[in-house]
């Protein structure tokens, strides 16, 4: 039979080790969503505003951009390839390369937007990307592009 003593340790133990447990666990999925999503650097240029841009490459502080053909000061997408490289990057009217030049097919696809533009790998591909513009409500676009 256990005392009020031992009843009081194996308490205090089992909810300091609940605690423990609770305050790793969020921290072992934070560093495995993390690690899985920190492998590429899709996500590491970023064009918006008016020819303004920021690049995550070199890691901290980032590099500022200067060079998009951008001139709006809603929303906007951009992508990398997993290196880091840029690929494109949108406005919701236009889709520039990264050369800064207007891609085949990339002028006149909807209008300025305040948060519906994305830009997304199709799935099972490596070279084709949905761009993907909400104008308006409920209009929404989407135009795959090649990029070989």
């Amino acid at each position: 039979m256990c005392t009020g003593k031992h009843y009081l340790i194996k308490l205090i133990h089992r909810v300091s080790l609940r605690n423990i447990i609770s305050l790793i666990l969020p921290v072992l999925l934070l560093l495995l969503q993390l690690h899985v999503y920190g492998q590429g650097k899709e996500a590491n240029i970023w064009y918006f505003g008016y020819k303004a841009g920021i690049d995550f490459n070199s890691g901290s502080p980032p590099t500022m951009l200067l060079n998009s053909q951008m001139n709006a000061g809603l929303g906007s997408a951009s992508i990398a390839d997993s290196t880091g490289q840029l690929l494109f990057y949108s406005d919701g009217v236009t889709i520039w390369n990264k050369k800064h030049v207007t891609m085949q097919n990339g002028d006149d696809m909807g209008g300025l937007t305040t948060q519906g533009a994305m830009i997304v790998p199709q799935p099972g591909s490596t070279h084709l990307y949905i761009s993907l513009i909400l104008y308006g409500n409920p209009i929404f676009f989407n135009t795959i592009f090649n990029i070989l």
